[in-house]
């Protein structure tokens, strides 16, 4: 009786042994082969194009390495390559400046915008400014809809715009650059507090607006 319970140990222990060598072994591998087919980490956007307002600009109030910028482009962390036009208190109407600009300027060369073009992203921070411009100075009517209705057709125009653009450039054809649209953020301070479900509908409709395009990402803060 003892020696087939000893018998009994030694092939339990035997199996479960094993058990354990093919979960690290088989289905490691497995698991790491379908990681790797993810469509998503199949994209290699490493230039990027920021636009908009401080969130993607914020060197007026982080130190230098801090800012969104310099921790992108640290090589030793993400290394990638960024060009910014995003701008310190800008709202909607100032990004087709900062999207001119991009085409204009002579800081970027025609291999640069080659490149973006063949595996790039454009990332666009707006519509925070404009909402808080409007309702601060409308403290009492911030369940009054018509203003963020205003303001967001106003958004959907711009991000309209820059598709047609993007597709019609002298450039080149810039239809399979990704665009990421970064949704607004919670503030802290309690005296924003009435700003919340503002904020919380401006999201959501910038998550809807990416579901509706394969080129586009909603980026939640």
């Amino acid at each position: 009786m003892k020696n087939f319970i000893y018998i009994l140990c030694i092939l339990t222990f035997v199996v479960v042994i094993g058990l354990l060598v093919y979960r690290e072994l088989y289905m490691k591998n497995m698991y790491n082969e379908s990681f790797k087919n993810k469509k998503t980490l199949k994209s290699k956007q490493k230039h990027v194009i920021f636009f908009g307002d401080s969130i993607l600009e914020n060197s007026n109030y982080v130190e230098y390495d801090k800012t969104v910028e310099s921790v992108l482009t640290n090589p030793k962390k993400y290394g990638y390559v960024v060009e910014n036009f995003a701008e310190d208190d800008a709202i909607i109407n100032d990004i087709n400046d900062q999207f001119n600009d991009f085409f204009a300027t002579n800081r970027i060369s025609a291999s640069m915008k080659r490149k973006i073009r063949d595996n790039g992203m454009i990332i666009i921070s707006v519509g925070g400014n404009d909402l808080l411009n409007k309702y601060h100075t409308n403290k009492n009517n911030v369940k009054d809809m018509s203003y963020f209705d205003n303001i967001w057709g106003k958004y959907k125009e711009m991000i309209k715009k820059m598709e047609k653009n993007l597709k019609t450039n002298v450039d080149g054809k810039y239809e399979n650059i990704k665009i990421g649209l970064i949704g607004l953020y919670f503030p802290f301070d309690k005296k924003y507090k009435n700003y919340d479900k503002i904020v919380e509908k401006w999201n959501k409709n910038l998550k809807n607006l990416s579901l509706k395009n394969k080129n586009m990402e909603y980026i939640d803060l």
